[in-house]
């Protein structure tokens, strides 16, 4: 799986997306952009030491960010 994503620039082309869209396609595309912009808020940043490929995703990154929201 290729985990080499920008999860703004996504974000920005599906707000393009919308701005060409009307009605139900339109808010769609919104709410696209918007799970886009909260996957780019919840992705963990890359440890250091550690190669860039594959930052913030996965299981122990899962845990981790379950630890943080709430407080263990």
């Amino acid at each position: 799986m290729d985990i080499d994503f920008d999860p703004h620039r996504q974000a920005e082309v599906a707000m393009k997306e919308a701005a060409n869209a009307d009605g139900f396609e339109r808010q769609c595309r919104i709410a696209i952009a918007q799970a886009w912009l909260e996957l780019a808020r919840l992705r963990l940043p890359p440890t250091l030491g550690r190669s860039n490929e594959g930052a913030g995703v996965g299981p122990e990154s899962f845990r981790l960010m379950q630890a943080q929201r709430t407080g263990s």
